[in-house]
């Protein structure tokens, strides 16, 4: 595989295929699917909203009851949902929490795996070791380390 993100998204891809062989097991009944797509999505609204579903109907109640990504992060923190990875809220390092190995990662996002998630960042180095395309801005995972660490007092490494 290449790197995911932009048209290569793995997860898109076997999640819609999961609901797509669910929605083959009750092919004789009308199905609703619930869509969680807030309201400052607009781009990903219009996008599935252009779509036809002859068999089921789509609804999108977060952009209908006016609720943005930041409402739902602030209603799931207020019900003690939270995604912490070894005592990191996520949510304080990243934009979106979402597969590690996303190329749509920002900078900002990428420079705190880095210093806050080694893990991860270990995952990325080994998985650019078996894919020859760049990662980020024509650069490899190694060129962004690289970045990382000149941007960094030199006295940490």
């Amino acid at each position: 595989y290449k790197w995911c993100g932009g048209l290569c998204r793995w997860g898109t891809t076997l999640k819609l295929q999961a609901i797509k062989e669910n929605n083959k097991k009750y092919q004789n009944e009308f199905i609703c699917e619930y869509v969680g797509i807030a309201l400052d999505e607009q781009e990903r609204l219009e996008r599935e909203r252009v779509k036809r579903c002859n068999d089921r109907i789509k609804l999108y109640p977060l952009a209908e009851w006016g609720m943005t990504e930041k409402d739902c992060l602030t209603y799931c923190y207020s019900k003690g949902w939270n995604w912490i990875e070894n005592g990191i809220d996520l949510y304080s390092i990243l934009d979106r929490v979402s597969c590690f190995c996303c190329k749509n990662k920002n900078l900002k996002e990428l420079k705190n795996m880095f210093l806050f998630l080694p893990e991860y960042w270990e995952r990325l180095k080994d998985l650019q070791t078996k894919i020859e395309l760049p990662f980020k801005e024509n650069k490899t995972i190694f060129d962004l380390e690289k970045r990382f660490k000149s941007e960094i007092q030199p006295t940490l490494f």
